[in-house]
């Protein structure tokens, strides 16, 4: 009698783990589909946009209450963004340019959650590495057919870019104007985001099959980034090489005052005042070079000094630079997209407190990779992909920016979420800050509505 008592109580204890695991699959479905379907239609805004800024809210809410929320050290540093982004089209002079980063940013704000919530065990870890490595990919491919390349910036490549096909020959940018391609930074921005994580797949792993498909990723990645010549690009990933193969092989770090040593004989070689020349030369969204980096960063910090609360207003930065602070280096037939430096065109765009929020974001990634590195030997493979991937797009970032927002953006704020889920505790009952940031996160997609429906004229204002 007594056994059977027991076997009842155990049965009915698992019924609640059980449905549990059943409302997660299906709610991992669901949310995974919300993703697939409304991607597209906010990297690429239209009238169907509306039905993703609806969705996704929903999603977030199911979430919530099914009590699959994940807290998080850096929670405070989203929900703050999330609350910039609101406050940033206060001083927008245009909404209908603030749009397509309003749009681009509401998707990384998900994506975020999603990859925090989710990538939680080897298989999923697993799956978001190859993910990525596949993603680079088709950036590379992409980019190999719809670059506008830097012709005459190395004479040596000019024969190659002639045998490339040209597929995409206009498209439209986020200031509502049409340009012959892809920018080659922008292409090299995300590849040095991306091609780490096919490094660390190459290096770490141990399936035979996954390492060829790395390798083969690897190889397509490098191939477009040699092609772009950002040199900002190719800096971060040389960088990042470097401390893969330190990581997989420690004795090679006696190997870097080598290498050190021979970057300083080749710059003084070829002469210090020539590569300063080069390494402050900027290619302006025209393909003009000749513009220093160091009056458009004084410029930006100009902004910054004027506004340091709301910021400029997303996605204005040509329009404030050429009206309030015009620069004495270019044309009137040039424009300058961005800040150049991921960290001051946030500012720009968020205020002083998106710029500490992008910054802590980064940090408590970093830490919890750190942390990852000795938890999870088996796994090594997922952070050191991960966290080098960021390194080499931070210091790719410092001279040169994919502003928060862009297309190319959802990666970065996948891996900032899968990075900080290393650290994130178990699912548990939602607090009532995580139902703060959910607020904030609705309040940041019902200002895109309305801007949206503005933009269509469908409100009187």
């Amino acid at each position: 009698m007594t056994i059977e008592l027991a076997e009842r109580l155990a049965a009915t204890s698992a019924r609640p783990r059980a449905w549990d695991a059943i409302l997660r699959d299906r709610l991992l479905a669901a949310e995974t589909t919300g993703v697939v379907f409304s991607a597209p239609l906010l990297i690429f805004p239209s009238r169907l946009s509306l039905l993703a800024l609806l969705l996704l809210p929903a999603l977030w809410l199911a979430r919530l209450i099914a009590r699959r929320s994940r807290p998080a050290p850096a929670a405070w540093a989203l929900a703050l963004m999330a609350l910039m982004t609101s406050v940033s089209l206060y001083p927008s002079v245009d909404l209908t340019l603030s749009r397509p980063k309003l749009y681009g940013l509401v998707l990384g704000f998900y994506v975020f959650g999603f990859a925090l919530t989710y990538v939680d065990s080897p298989t999923r870890r697993q799956a978001l590495a190859c993910l990525l490595a596949v993603g680079g990919v088709a950036v590379a491919l992409v980019g190999f057919v719809g670059t506008q390349w830097n012709t005459g910036k190395i004479p040596q490549l000019d024969a190659v870019y002639a045998h490339l096909p040209r597929v995409i020959t206009s498209i439209q940018t986020s200031f509502s104007k049409s340009q012959n391609g892809i920018h080659p930074n922008e292409v090299a921005g995300t590849v040095a985001l991306l091609l780490p994580m096919a490094a660390a797949l190459v290096v770490f792993c141990h399936g035979r099959r996954v390492r060829a498909l790395a390798f083969g990723a690897f190889v397509v990645m490098t191939l477009a980034l040699l092609l772009t010549a950002s040199r900002s690009g190719i800096a971060g990933v040389l960088v990042a090489l470097v401390l893969l193969a330190i990581l997989r092989w420690p004795r090679l770090v006696w190997s870097v005052p080598v290498i050190a040593g021979g970057i300083a004989a080749a710059v003084l070689k070829i002469g210090p005042g020539r590569v300063a020349e080069s390494l402050l030369a900027l290619d302006t969204a025209t393909g003009s070079s000749g513009l220093g980096r160091l009056e458009v960063w004084d410029r930006a910090w100009s902004m910054i000094q004027d506004f340091p609360f709301t910021g400029i207003g997303l996605n204005t930065f040509p329009i404030i630079l050429d009206t309030l602070y015009p620069l004495f280096s270019v044309g009137p037939d040039a424009q300058v997209p961005h800040a150049h430096n991921l960290f001051l065109q946030t500012a720009v765009d968020l205020g002083v407190i998106g710029f500490v929020s992008l910054v802590a974001l980064l940090i408590a990634a970093a830490v919890a990779l750190v942390k990852a590195w000795k938890r999870l030997p088996a796994e090594r493979y997922f952070g050191t992909g991960i966290g080098l991937g960021l390194l080499a797009h931070v210091i790719y970032s410092l001279t040169d920016a994919v502003a928060l927002g862009a297309k190319p953006g959802v990666f970065l704020w996948a891996m900032l979420g899968a990075a900080i889920s290393l650290s994130a505790g178990k699912a548990e009952a939602p607090s009532g800050w995580q139902w703060a940031q959910w607020a904030l996160f609705g309040l940041a997609c019902g200002l895109a509505i309305f801007v949206s429906l503005s933009g269509l004229r469908m409100f009187p204002i």
